[in-house]
C-alpha cells in the first residue's frame, strides 16, 4: 500500500510541476486511462476495486463514473524513454 501511495504522490508531484509552467521534457512517455485497450481499462478497475473495500467499482454507476473521469484527465504513468527502456530490460 506504500508503494501505492508513494507512485500516486509523485505522479501528482509531476502533475503539479506540469501545470506550473514547467517546460514539458519530450522525452517523457504519458500513459493516460483513455489510451488503454478495454482489458487495461478492466485491469484498473479490478485493481481500484479491491484496494478499496468500502467501494464497489462495478456495480455502482457513480463511482464508476468518477473514476474513469478523474483518470482520463491526467496522465497515469509518466516516464522517460530511458526509464522505459531500463525498466523493459531492453539493449540499445
Amino acid at each position: 500500500m506504500d508503494k501505492t501511495l508513494n507512485r500516486i504522490k509523485y505522479l501528482m508531484e509531476r502533475f503539479v510541476n506540469e501545470e506550473d509552467g514547467e517546460e514539458e521534457d519530450k522525452t517523457l512517455i504519458k500513459i493516460f486511462y483513455n489510451d488503454l485497450s478495454l482489458q487495461g481499462k478492466q485491469k484498473v478497475l479490478e485493481a481500484i476495486d479491491e484496494s478499496f473495500e468500502h467501494a464497489d467499482v462495478f456495480t455502482d454507476d457513480i463511482v464508476r463514473d468518477n473514476i474513469e473521469e478523474a483518470l482520463s484527465k491526467r496522465p497515469m504513468i509518466t516516464m522517460s524513454g530511458e526509464e522505459l527502456v531500463n525498466k523493459m530490460d531492453i539493449d540499445m
